[in-house]
């Protein structure tokens, strides 16, 4: 990891052994209360009790609106964690516009033709 600028900025959770490798346990935990968001990628990560030391959870959807129908429709069964996540974002450009309301979902910047890419990496 040093090759690559990591050095001791990584961590790995071996879930079946619960065992840590780079940062420790307490580190980690510690990041996850210090980080202004935590980022789950299509929802591929379970959602763990630490996660919540995070106040801004958010999700970026990236299946192409079948889930994000049933979220516009408050079915969340598939997927309980997802009530613990405060902000999602997705690819399905109609969602949440009045051809498919959906509350409190925001477009990604890949789908949104309005969005100011200027500001994106600022």
């Amino acid at each position: 990891m040093d090759r690559y600028g990591f050095g001791h900025r990584w961590a790995y959770w071996d879930a079946p052994r619960n065992a840590y490798h780079g940062l420790s346990r307490d580190r980690v935990e510690a990041l996850y209360a210090e980080a202004d968001g935590i980022i789950n990628l299509c929802g591929a990560t379970k959602l763990r009790e630490e996660h919540l030391l995070c106040p801004v959870r958010i999700m970026i959807d990236t299946d192409p609106v079948y889930e994000q129908i049933k979220y516009a429709k408050g079915d969340y069964r598939p997927a309980p964690t997802l009530m613990l996540i405060l902000t999602f974002f997705t690819y399905g450009e109609n969602l949440g516009t009045p051809r498919l309301p959906g509350a409190g979902v925001r477009h990604s910047l890949a789908s949104d033709p309005a969005a100011d890419r200027s500001q994106a990496l600022a």
